[in-house]
């Protein structure tokens, strides 16, 4: 008696890099495989940059990254704290998953992105640059040329990905609810839910991936004790009893969405933060757990907001920028010819604002920022390091933005092992159910090892977790 709707090889849960990585990896090696996504809407948290270790590009042009150098720089900042099974696997993987998906799917194109340092080059094996990658945009523009994808203006890799997936016929529920997992000989064999108003009960010959990532951030917060409760209580029964974690952590971090928008931003060349008070408050180039935490100590009546403020020069190349790029992002500038005109629109204090200008312009006089120590150390790097420096504001009119940080939590979660196996309570593979976008697992304490870290290792993950169920018996 056959007790399927459907079967398939490989089902996976949510859809982001890891995920769709993933997905490729098996449908190119010949699985049938089948996506779940349950918001119905793709890719969400994506961005164009990776950052892979010791990868082919850097070996041609002689970047001086080695599986040593980089297995030194991620122990001198995350030490323990980075299982060290999940650090070699990663090392040894990322190289080789970057190579297939050159080799395998067509419109990917990946360079260097030049001059773009670790965020820790410091540390014991950091690098100056060499590790940080993107896509070729202008390779995918020809290849797509006359034919209208909309992400294309906003994210290079989602068109490329979600262009590959079209290609190799992926299938893709796009509003399924899953409401539980079924097990068979003490392996997750399957899942049931509902897709629309119609029940299905789905197999999954080879095993499930599950994206951690990819499910929306409501999903998480709304379902995460539901996820708990249903695997240890109600499906396993006691006899596998998968948890979560006993000591649950939440890390913050920034909407990646927001993270675009800081980004551009933060390409103005003249600009400074100040709060709601109308006082500087941070090097402005800061890494991000250190905005976050300098956000949180400005709040004012639980609101995290501040004021960017930069001069006609900046907002120039702003919109320079904007054209170059398509930005779709949606920041709103307010004008005033003179400071006191714009701290009026802006409904902050005239006199503060006014004296945090003028000690910011003496501070890029005088090239030492001796408050927050911006184009020193801890910056977020770019492409022109010239643009964590300060420069004047004082080319008016003025314009002046309220920024809203968006920040969401993820807390510790699915424990895996170097194959992305979830493990149980006895730190044993729960067989047939994988996992990957752990964002604790890859960047222990919300700290990031490059930009597009998370991202490299939830690609590499993706990869690892689809080549195991294809050497998989």
């Amino acid at each position: 008696m056959n007790y399927w709707d459907r079967s398939v090889d490989v089902i996976i849960c949510g859809l982001n890099a890891g995920g769709v990585v993933a997905a490729i990896t098996a449908k190119l090696f010949g699985f049938d495989v089948l996506i779940i996504e349950s918001e119905g809407t793709f890719f969400e948290k994506m961005e164009d940059e990776l950052w892979i270790p010791n990868h082919p590009i850097g070996e041609k042009i002689n970047t001086g990254d080695s599986f040593e150098r980089a297995r030194d720089y991620l122990h001198s900042l995350y030490g323990d704290d980075l299982q060290e099974n999940i650090r070699e696997a990663f090392l040894e993987q990322a190289p080789e998953m970057l190579k297939f998906l050159q080799d395998k799917i067509k419109h990917i194109r990946i360079q260097l992105l030049a001059s773009f340092p670790d965020y820790y080059p410091h540390k014991l094996g950091g690098l100056a640059e060499g590790r940080t990658l993107i896509v070729k945009k202008n390779r995918i523009r020809r290849q797509l040329k006359g034919v209208h994808i909309p992400h294309l203006n906003t994210n290079v890799l989602e068109t490329v990905l979600l262009l590959t997936l079209t290609e190799l016929k992926v299938e893709c529920f796009h509003a399924m609810e899953i409401q539980g997992y079924k097990i068979k000989k003490g392996q997750i064999c399957g899942i049931y839910g509902e897709n629309g108003e119609k029940k299905l009960s789905i197999e999954a010959r080879k095993g499930i991936i599950f994206d951690v990532e990819g499910w929306s951030e409501d999903f998480i917060k709304e379902k995460l004790n539901l996820i708990e409760r249903s695997f240890s209580n109600r499906l396993f029964h006691g006899r596998l009893e998968m948890e979560w974690k006993k000591k649950q952590k939440r890390i913050e971090r920034l909407t990646k969405s927001f993270r675009r928008e800081l980004k551009e931003l933060r390409a103005i060349p003249n600009y400074l933060f100040v709060n709601q008070q109308s006082r500087r408050f941070v090097n402005e180039t800061t890494l991000e757990p250190n905005l976050i935490r300098a956000l949180k100590e400005n709040a004012a009546g639980g609101q995290m907001s501040f004021f960017l403020i930069t001069d006609q020069i900046g907002m120039n190349e702003y919109y320079s920028n904007r054209r170059k790029n398509t930005s779709q992002t949606n920041t709103m500038f307010l004008q005033g010819k003179t400071l006191i005109e714009l701290a009026r629109k802006l409904v902050i204090s005239e006199k503060k604002l006014q004296a945090a200008v003028w000690k910011y312009n003496y501070l890029a006089r005088t090239g030492v920022d001796e408050d927050f120590h911006r184009g020193e150390g801890g910056n977020i790097p770019f492409l022109n390091n010239k643009k964590t420096e300060l420069k004047p504001i004082n080319h008016p009119p003025f314009y002046g933005a309220a920024i809203n940080p968006k920040v969401e939590f993820c807390y510790d979660g699915f424990r895996t092992d170097e194959f992305a196996r979830v493990l149980n309570h006895l730190e044993k593979p729960i067989k047939g159910l994988f996992a990957v976008g752990t964002f604790p697992n890859y960047c222990p304490d919300g700290v990031e090892a490059g930009l597009g870290a998370f991202q490299g290792f939830s690609m590499t993950y993706g990869y690892i977790a689809a080549k195991f169920l294809v050497n998989s018996k």
